[in-house]
This record gives structure tokens, C-alpha cells and sequence, in this order.
């Protein structure tokens, strides 16, 4: 019996460290499967950063969905993070643009929606990441921004 609580308690203790975020499992949400592994790459920076750890299991949580839209002809607008009243927050993505543009364009627009969703930063030309103007960037430019946000804090 007693070895049995000690085995209780260190996998109580392993699961409310750092694996318990790495090890979120987003396969719940409805997110389009080419979009996964940039969902995916998200969910990694931000379980590398333990004060967000509750930002990074908001997200499998709080965001319901990321779906295709084909925004008005015209319109600048390549992606938007709705937030309802309920707390619930779903992102839309312009089909046209996504399925289109480059891999790194892709990786920089999923995640500048889900740092709408999971934060209060709005449009800054502080990064190119969270311009409101899309800005190409390589993926080491996209994980030296995303970085650069997550040690600046929220």
C-alpha cells in the first residue's frame, strides 16, 4: 500500500510538470489537417515558457475551432480571432490565401491568430509577426518573434 501511494505521488508530481503541456492533446479540436503541425508548433514554444503553461492548455480549451472563409473580395483580411461572449474564441482563415501562400506565410498567420486568441496583444509594427500588415518571414524569423513575445509577457 504504501509503495502504491509513492507511485500515486510521483506521477501526481510528474504529471504537473513540464510534459503535462508538451503532452496536450489538440486532436478535439476542429482544426484542418494541414494546419495541424503549425498548431502543433505553437503548442511546443509555448509549453517551453512555464509561465504560460495555462495559455497553452487555453488554447486546446478556449479556441473551438480554426476554419476556412472566404473573406469579401477586396478585403486585406487573411485571418480573424472571434471572441464570443461566452469566452469561447474560434479563428477563420481565407482559404484562398492559406492553401496558396508559402509554408512560413502559413506558420506566421496561424500563429499571429492564436496570439490574438490566447493574449491581449493586438496589432503592433513591434514584430513583423504581429504587424497588422503580413510581412513574409522565415520560419527562424517567426521563432525568434514568437520567442520574443513569450519572454516579453503578455
Amino acid at each position: 500500500m504504501k509503495n502504491l501511494l509513492i507511485l500515486l505521488m510521483v506521477l501526481f508530481v510528474t504529471a504537473c510538470g513540464r510534459n503535462q503541456v508538451q503532452g496536450i492533446d489538440s486532436s478535439h479540436m476542429n482544426i484542418p489537417a494541414e494546419m495541424r503541425n503549425d498548431f502543433e508548433y505553437f503548442l511546443e514554444v509555448c509549453s517551453e515558457y512555464p509561465e504560460f503553461r495555462g495559455s497553452c492548455v487555453y488554447v486546446t480549451r478556449i479556441v473551438s475551432s480554426v476554419t476556412y472563409t472566404n473573406y469579401e473580395e477586396g478585403s486585406h483580411v487573411i485571418g480573424t480571432c472571434y471572441k464570443f461572449s461566452d469566452g469561447d474564441k474560434s479563428i477563420t482563415i481565407s482559404e484562398e490565401y492559406y492553401k496558396t501562400a508559402n509554408p512560413t506565410d502559413r506558420r506566421q498567420l496561424l500563429v499571429h491568430e492564436l496570439l490574438h486568441c490566447v493574449s491581449s496583444i493586438g496589432h503592433t509594427n513591434e514584430t513583423k509577426l504581429m504587424s497588422p500588415w503580413h510581412q513574409t518571414s522565415t520560419f527562424s524569423e517567426i521563432d525568434t518573434e514568437l520567442r520574443f513575445i513569450f519572454n516579453r509577457g503578455f
